[in-house]
């Protein structure tokens, strides 16, 4: 109970120092994700925003809406958003779920600076000419998703840019995943102070 009265005042915080975005998504239940998880990657873009590291922001499998409209809330001229899938069959229900929730958040999805799109893991890649991804964000729970995603995206963030992770079902094997390319990646580093999602960053000097 003392844990539980902990967590629910650490969240209280955090939602005082978030984006105004990232409380009207909490406010309507459009995430699954918690302040704390929103925080984290906030700080994440402010982050690049900060050092100058270029690449766009990319949102994989699609919850509510709610993290693709706070990415978007954030993004700098330079950026584009994409949003993936990889349920087949799912984009329209993806694209309308999100075309309810990212324009009712004041937002327009235009399709070429923001943009959704179904990813096909048995092609290896999301699509032709992918740009520098600056961040991603994976919302965890099928590994091999995450695999998947781990894989297509890895090559493209630049020095200083991020991965995060959150897991709600399969934290462990989102864990060994995430330990295996850190083997084959060591210019990437996790960050073990932050406990609510896993954060990997490209340490290469720029």
């Amino acid at each position: 109970m003392i844990r539980s009265l902990f967590h629910r005042s650490r969240d209280r915080a955090l939602s005082i120092s978030l984006s105004a975005t990232s409380r009207n998504v909490l406010r309507r239940h459009l995430t699954l994700l918690s302040p704390q998880n929103l925080h984290t990657i906030e700080q994440c873009v402010r982050n690049l925003d900060d050092n100058g590291v270029p690449g766009d922001l990319v949102q994989c499998g699609i919850d509510p809406g709610g993290v693709s409209a706070v990415l978007i809330s954030m993004l700098s001229l330079a950026r584009h958003f994409r949003g993936y899938t990889t349920i087949s069959g799912s984009l329209d229900q993806t694209v309308n779920g999100c075309g309810n929730a990212v324009p009712a958040l004041g937002f327009e999805i235009d399709n070429q600076r923001i943009s959704f799109h179904t990813a096909d893991p048995q092609s290896g890649s999301l699509c032709r000419n992918e740009r520098t991804v600056a961040l991603t964000h994976i919302n965890g729970g099928d590994p091999k998703a995450t695999e998947f995603y781990l894989k297509a995206l890895i090559s493209l963030v630049p020095p200083g840019g991020f991965i995060v992770i959150n897991d709600h079902n399969t934290h462990d094997s989102s864990r060994a995943i995430i330990e295996h390319f850190l083997g084959s990646r060591p210019e990437f580093t996790l960050d073990h102070s932050i406990r609510s999602s896993f954060v990997l960053k490209n340490g290469r000097p720029h």
